[in-house]
């Protein structure tokens, strides 16, 4: 832990992906030790971030959003822990291919080392007022889901990456299909593991 850096950002705004202040706060800017690609859109509904580092550094992060997150990780660590209000916390190591989600106001904090190899991931923040009264009334918007995986999902976040990545036109359009496809193809697997009535 000792080599942990410590990063707060204090600020009075909510930022532009609903992430409330004085929170520390995911930082992936350290640029004297490591290079960072970061590829975001933000639009009315939805922010879509792609951040890519090339040697990676450990670091801290708490985090309290207003908006819905949902992101798929590409990341491998020599060892990570992360606690979610009212969940028990979890330990991560291989994250490949595995998904997150955390409702709108819930409180996330955890440390991570990454091994030397290069980290991803592409996150999808979701206003709450874009999910559909008929899916918002879904119990699987009120409580988060860690480290489970979809290949569906994993489709789906595979063409946010290259939207946001890429010089496409019409990307508020393609970025706002996407976010309603993700927010249907998540409601949609809670829904199927739901235990029955």
């Amino acid at each position: 832990m000792d080599k942990i850096r410590r990063l707060s950002a204090i600020a009075e705004h909510v930022g532009r992906s609903g992430f409330v202040a004085n929170h520390k706060i995911i930082d992936l800017t350290l640029a004297r030790r490591t290079k960072i690609l970061r590829s975001e859109f933000t639009g009315q509904a939805y922010v879509v971030e792609h951040v890519e580092t090339v040697h990676p550094v450990d670091y801290e992060f708490a985090v309290r959003s207003d908006r819905h997150y949902l992101a798929l990780h590409d990341l491998v660590f020599h060892e990570g822990r992360m606690r979610v209000e009212g969940e028990r916390p979890r330990r991560g190591r291989d994250l490949r291919e595995t998904l997150t989600f955390f409702p709108a106001g819930i409180a996330v904090e955890g440390w991570c080392k990454p091994v030397g190899c290069p980290q991803a991931f592409t996150a999808l923040s979701i206003d709450p007022d874009a999910v559909p009264e008929a899916v918002r009334a879904q119990p699987c918007w009120s409580r988060p889901d860690i480290y489970f995986q979809s290949p569906a999902l994993l489709h789906v976040f595979m063409q946010l990456k290259e939207v946001v990545r890429g010089r496409l036109p019409f990307k508020e359009l393609l970025v706002e299909a996407l976010g309603q496809v993700a927010i249907a193809t998540f409601a949609g697997l809670q829904s199927a593991s739901e235990p029955p009535g």
